[in-house]
């Protein structure tokens, strides 16, 4: 299952990049790596969701299914700016940690992804 391991590789660099952070700030840089990360995780769900959405909401009209899509990104956008300004604010995450944790979960869906897009061009 792709999504699967996609979600494994995620969480692999998530825990990585909390644990490399974490000699620098102490629990509160890892806390804060791990919220960024569990953010990207959080956003991958969200595209999944919208890419199934599209998928069923027309299969023969592709403007549909474009609009589908692009409803979901200004979605995920809002979704990503409401997180991350939670986190900020009421659980006092600290900038530099949450965006090493979130470029790490988003590093991982983007290597997973293009090996996703060479095998269903194969």
């Amino acid at each position: 299952m792709p999504t699967r391991r996609l979600v494994d590789a995620q969480v692999a660099l998530l825990g990585i990049s909390a644990a490399v952070t974490a000699p620098f700030g102490g629990w509160p840089a890892f806390d804060s790596a791990a919220y960024g990360g569990v953010c990207g995780i959080v956003l991958t769900w969200a595209l999944g969701r919208s890419a199934h959405r599209a998928a069923h909401a027309a299969p023969g009209d592709p403007r549909t299914a474009a609009r589908v899509l692009y409803a979901g990104a200004a979605w995920r956008f809002g979704l990503a700016a409401v997180l991350v300004g939670t986190g900020f604010h009421f659980f006092g995450v600290r900038p530099l940690p949450c965006v090493i944790g979130f470029a790490a979960t988003r590093l991982a869906f983007g290597l997973d992804a293009r090996a996703l897009f060479k095998e269903a061009v194969r």
